[in-house]
């Protein structure tokens, strides 16, 4: 009695797998699941966003860089600096008009982008991307394969094409197995040399804590527009020290253009911005172009990107992610503005309510600025 062949359905779910990771690109869902956190994870963390310890000896943000204290960013030996820019056009701040033209943008996630999306085509099963997806499929192709064995009655001939099909099966879901163990070791940073920590003195692993050399500093920029207006300064500085300190972020940026007059200006700044280029306008141009272009409002960007290149340092570009914060309209044109976020870790090192928290974030800022 011939035996029943699984193997068919082993090769359908294992041809899967390259579909689903070239899929797996966007997750759309709605922002209002994730609460703004009320806290900050230290003290030192508190003072930073007030403008009180550790940013000089008053309580009134200064020129210049800052006397070394102790350490309170998770990426750097020295708190941050407060830096003025030259004075530029001014950010408006009117409340948003009834314009009716303008489209409505739907809050959401738009990551990962690749060429099926891109074409229309593919599939998305939400958390299964990255290695978990190479891990399910691995699996499926293994147990089917044991299935179709032992559904061969007891005693039973087996073919030589069944078994040379069942032994391509085994090759192929251990190759997956492997595949996804090398795809998670470099999701948490094992294997992979980090050029910044080398450059900082750092030692590479998880529990590197501290940093020991003169080299590694974080900045806090602040535009003399922005500083003047102490409630909105408060709730960019705050949402920036929180997502830093609680996520793998490295770099949190405030970017804004006014169409009216034509300028672009980074209005906050918080991270490492050594060896950064200083004609940054290009940069700000093309990162709230395209943030304004996407359809969720929430945008990653390649390495590559001319926002990317002009904005943050090349150890800091593993991953770079665009927030709209708002579009502002006033007697004199608008002022589109957005969030820039940068880090070392590759995408999936931010998890779901990660991507979430920042659309919220944005909203929080926005609403102060409104």
């Amino acid at each position: 009695m011939p035996s029943r062949n699984y193997f068919v359905w082993a090769l359908f779910f294992s041809c899967l797998v390259l579909r689903a990771e070239d899929a797996a690109a966007t997750a759309w869902a709605p922002s209002s699941e994730i609460p703004v956190p009320r806290f900050l994870p230290s003290a030192a963390f508190a003072d930073i966003i007030t403008g009180r310890s550790n940013l000089g000896a008053t309580d009134t943000i200064v020129r210049g860089s800052l006397s070394t204290g102790s350490p309170v960013w998770p990426h750097a030996r020295h708190p941050p600096a407060v830096v003025y820019r030259p004075r530029s056009v001014a950010l408006r701040m009117s409340s948003p008009s009834g314009d009716g033209k303008k489209k409505s943008k739907t809050s959401g996630v738009y990551a990962r982008p690749s060429a099926a999306i891109e074409r229309g085509s593919g599939f998305f099963i939400p958390g299964l991307e990255g290695s978990r997806v190479r891990l399910l499929f691995g699996a499926i192709v293994l147990v089917l394969t044991y299935v179709n064995r032992m559904s061969n009655e007891v005693g039973a001939m087996i073919s030589e094409a069944q078994f040379l099909s069942e032994t391509v099966a085994v090759v192929y879901g251990l190759l997956l197995l492997l595949q996804a163990a090398v795809e998670f070791g470099k999701e948490l940073g094992f294997g992979v040399e980090d050029p910044s920590a080398a450059s900082m003195g750092v030692e590479s692993g998880p529990a590197a804590t501290t940093a020991s050399g003169p080299s590694a500093s974080v900045s806090q920029i602040i535009s003399p527009d922005l500083a003047s207006m102490d409630r909105v300064a408060d709730a960019v500085r705050w949402a920036a020290a929180t997502f830093v300190a609680l996520t793998p972020a490295t770099h949190v940026l405030l970017l804004g253009t006014d169409n009216a007059v034509g300028s672009r200006e980074v209005y906050y700044s918080l991270g490492d911005f050594t060896g950064v280029a200083s004609e940054q306008g290009g940069g700000i141009s093309a990162a709230v172009d395209t943030v304004f272009a996407s359809k969720g409002g929430r945008v990653s960007i390649p390495s590559d990107h001319p926002a990317s290149v002009a904005l943050l340092p090349e150890s800091f570009r593993r991953c770079v992610l665009l927030q709209t914060v708002g579009t502002k309209i006033s007697a004199g044109g608008d002022s589109n503005i957005c969030l820039m976020v940068g880090s070392d870790k590759l995408l999936p090192s931010f998890t779901k309510n990660d991507l979430r928290w920042l659309g919220r974030l944005g909203m929080y800022v926005e609403q102060n600025i409104s």
